[in-house]
C-alpha cells in the first residue's frame, strides 16, 4: 500500500460490499449482527483470561469454586493434559462446518498469481515497446518465467481484465502479510 495516501471512496464501497456478502455467506443477516455475535464470543473469552491473569489469580478463583467430585476431578485434569488436542478437534471441527457450509476452494490447474502475470504482461510490453514483435515476446516471456507458451499467451489474453485477483494470488498474499509463521 502506498504511504501517505488513502483509500479512495469507490475502492472502499467495493471493499465494503464484499465484505458484506462474506457477512452473508457466513450466515449472518448483516454486518451489525455478524459483529456483534463475534464480540460477544471474544468478550466471553476475554473474562475468562482476565479472571486468571496470574497463578495467583487462578488459585483465588480455584478456592472459589466448590470441591469437585473424583470424575469431575480427573475431567478438569484430563482437560489441561488434553487441551492442544482438544483444541485441534475443534478447529476439525469448525474447518468440517466450514467445508459443508461454505462454497468449495477453487480447482483446476495451479495459475501464476496475479503479481507473476503483471511482470509477464510487463516484460512483453517492455519488448514489444522496443521493437519486437509480440509473438517474440511472449515467447522470450515464457522462458524468462519459467511457463509454457500457451500459460504465456492466456496470460497476456486476460492482460485487459485485471479487475478480480484469483483464490491462489490472493491466499499468497495474505499469508506473505499475516503476521509470524506462514506455515
Amino acid at each position: 500500500m502506498e504511504a501517505g495516501k488513502t483509500v479512495n471512496p469507490e475502492f472502499r464501497e467495493k471493499v465494503i460490499a464484499r465484505w458484506e456478502k462474506l457477512i452473508q455467506d457466513t450466515g449472518a443477516p448483516d454486518h451489525e449482527t455478524a459483529m456483534q455475535q463475534l464480540i460477544q464470543g471474544f468478550e466471553k473469552v476475554l473474562v475468562v483470561f482476565s479472571l486468571v491473569r496470574t497463578k495467583q489469580d487462578l488459585r483465588n478463583l480455584l478456592d472459589k469454586l466448590p470441591e469437585p467430585n473424583l470424575v469431575e476431578k480427573k475431567l478438569i485434569l484430563g482437560f489441561f493434559q488434553w487441551a492442544p488436542q482438544i483444541v485441534q478437534y475443534g478447529v476439525k471441527q469448525f474447518a468440517a462446518k466450514l467445508e459443508r457450509e461454505l462454497s468449495a476452494l477453487p480447482r483446476g490447474r495451479p495459475g501464476t498469481d496475479l503479481q507473476q502475470k503483471a511482470e509477464v504482461v510487463t516484460y512483453v510490453g517492455t519488448l514489444i515497446m522496443k521493437g519486437c514483435s509480440t509473438e517474440v515476446g511472449k515467447r522470450r516471456a515464457a522462458a524468462k518465467f519459467g511457463l509454457s507458451d500457451s500459460t504465456v499467451q492466456r496470460i497476456w489474453d486476460d492482460r485487459g481484465n485485471i479487475e478480480d485477483a484469483d483464490f491462489r494470488s490472493t491466499l499468497t498474499w495474505i499469508t506473505k502479510q499475516w503476521p509470524g509463521d506462514s506455515t
